[in-house]
């Protein structure tokens, strides 16, 4: 990610920190999620798209998309243009 693409999220993803307990992908399903049910991540909004939070996080593009799904599952978020997700949930 370059300093151009630095704002483009509300959230700092670069600054997430994962425990060696608990599996990564669960640690990123429960940040987003929380994010998410407390508003800090508001309905229309976009998240990164999988390769570009792999990149960010410099985990792997699977663990990712693991996390994506459990989450689309829950209806928080859904596949936008291009490969971008976008918030759904609204409380």
């Amino acid at each position: 990610m370059d300093e151009t693409d630095a704002g483009k999220y509300k959230i700092n993803y670069a600054e997430c920190v994962f425990d060696e307990v608990n599996p990564v992908y669960a640690q990123l399903r429960d940040n987003l999620k929380c994010s998410i049910l407390s508003g800090q991540l508001q309905p229309g909004e976009s998240i990164p798209s999988i390769r570009e939070m792999s990149s960010i996080l410099r985990i792997s593009a699977n663990t990712v998309a693991r996390a994506y799904r459990l989450i689309k599952a829950e209806g928080l978020i859904e596949p936008a243009e291009g490969s971008i997700y976008r918030i759904t949930y609204s409380y």
